[in-house]
């Protein structure tokens, strides 16, 4: 049987732990605004930096890359294809290699084996590797395309040339 005085001492351990679950939710809730705080923060810093390091297509590039991963912002798979489409008229080889790949396996966008092709042929000019990886294996397996085993060695010639582990 308890006694009053356990009962008194019974609640009031049960209010500390209470309180200290209280304390501890709110000093999560502390750290998780200034973590926001500090990668909204961060936001205009990369953009800034990118502005001096990388051209205009760089900067749409990398947007894309963090939309399509929901890095920072919400996952939104349209914004990040308009912003590789904008990257790519613009000239940047890795936003139309990345392009090309959505359209080969129809993510977010309709299949588009000839939009992917070109896209392809077009980030290879530029001397994007992945897009010459991507390119000799069309060629290789003759994936929606005519099958040509001499376009494929070329690609892979040239890419063993550039140091590609890939071929």
């Amino acid at each position: 049987r308890i006694q009053n005085n356990e009962i008194s001492v019974i609640n009031i351990e049960r209010k500390n732990t209470q309180k200290e679950q209280s304390n501890q939710n709110e000093r999560t809730n502390s750290q998780n605004k200034r973590a926001f705080s500090c990668f909204c923060f961060l936001i205009p810093i990369f953009i800034i930096i990118s502005l001096f390091s990388f051209g205009k297509s760089e900067i749409i590039y990398n947007f894309a890359l963090l939309y399509q991963k929901g890095e920072g912002f919400d996952q939104n798979y349209t914004k990040a294809v308009e912003l590789y489409e904008k990257s790519s008229k613009l000239g940047n080889s890795n936003a139309m290699n990345n392009l090309a790949l959505l359209y080969k396996r129809g993510e977010v966008v309709n299949q588009n084996y000839t939009k992917a092709i070109e896209l392809f042929e077009q980030s290879s000019k530029l001397g994007n590797t992945y897009a010459m990886y991507n390119l000799a294996i069309l060629y290789t397996y003759g994936e929606e395309i005519i099958q040509n085993y001499v376009k494929a060695a070329e690609l892979y010639e040239k890419l063993s040339k550039l140091g590609k582990k890939k071929s």
